[in-house]
């Protein structure tokens, strides 16, 4: 193989940043490579000389992302460890909020890849699934253990993921009012709180029949009692209207947000799921 002088590195890297900014700003079939070519201050001809396939040049794009998506020494030390959840969920929320932060083109560039171009997950699983992997584990020994409830440990990953990535974008979106938190570190142990009380065992269970549930379990029914009325999700135009006018119908504002939360979370945990269980290219 013809080894790659410095001037063509430094062109692919242009190509490849220039691909991923509008990638993530316009959607992978809006973005041309004629557009791409001229942010990178190149000519298409020279673009089509490194990547001949524009699918090609997404994957390069999402892969330059994806991989400064590294868990750090020390969680993943926690980890190994089998350090408590109060130590190690915290550090598994700021990582996600750094991720956002830090990188919020990469966000975007995955919803591209889910809804337009399914045959980008390969290169997601290769970067994202070893740290997947990593942390569901933790979770499932943390189950077998008792030190946590009996759930899956799938579950407990793509919720934590579901519960930062969806409040802080869809608060923005839905919530008239500014961000609740005053800084990423109260950001990340409210979050951090939240799942701690999720997954911690229960010692006090009510089983009496006709008591009332607590609110929170009030509002599980309510969800799942509208998700069976309209089974329509992956329709965006049926499913989702109706859920939401439903939801507002019957609802107060408070809930009303809590339930689009709760609506994003479980498509964002099955496009995770069809991401971990579509077979692996040979």
């Amino acid at each position: 193989m013809e080894q790659k002088s410095p001037a063509q590195s430094v062109t692919e890297v242009r190509i490849i940043e220039a691909a991923a900014q509008l990638f993530a700003r316009h959607g992978f079939k809006a973005a041309t490579t004629r557009e791409i070519a001229q942010l990178a201050d190149i000519n298409e001809v020279t673009l089509f000389r490194y990547f001949q396939r524009k699918p090609d040049l997404f994957c390069a794009a999402v892969n330059s992302r994806l991989s400064r998506v590294k868990l750090g020494r020390v969680l993943q030390m926690s980890l190994a460890r089998d350090e408590d959840p109060a130590i190690v969920v915290p550090g598994i929320v700021t990582f996600l909020l750094n991720i956002l932060a830090q990188q919020p083109e990469l966000y975007r560039l995955l919803h591209v890849a889910a809804f337009e171009l399914p045959g980008a997950n390969h290169v997601i699983r290769e970067q994202l699934g070893p740290i997947f992997d990593a942390v569901s584990a933790y979770f499932q020994r943390c189950a077998e253990k008792g030190v946590i409830q009996k759930v899956a440990a799938s579950l407990a990953t793509l919720g934590i993921l579901g519960t930062v990535s969806a409040h802080c974008h869809l608060h923005r979106l839905l919530s008239v009012c500014e961000s609740p938190f005053a800084s990423l570190e109260e950001e990340a142990a409210a979050y951090a709180e939240l799942w701690l009380r999720a997954l911690a065992q229960n010692t006090q269970k009510n089983t009496a029949p006709g008591l009332p549930l607590p609110d929170c379990r009030l509002k599980v029914r309510l969800l799942l009692q509208l998700l069976d009325d309209f089974p329509s999700l992956d329709d965006t135009q049926t499913g989702g209207p109706c859920l939401w006018v439903h939801c507002k119908r019957y609802s107060s504002q408070c809930f009303q947000v809590q339930f689009a939360i709760g609506l994003w979370q479980y498509w964002f945990c099955r496009v995770a799921f069809r991401f971990r269980a579509s077979p692996k290219p040979r």
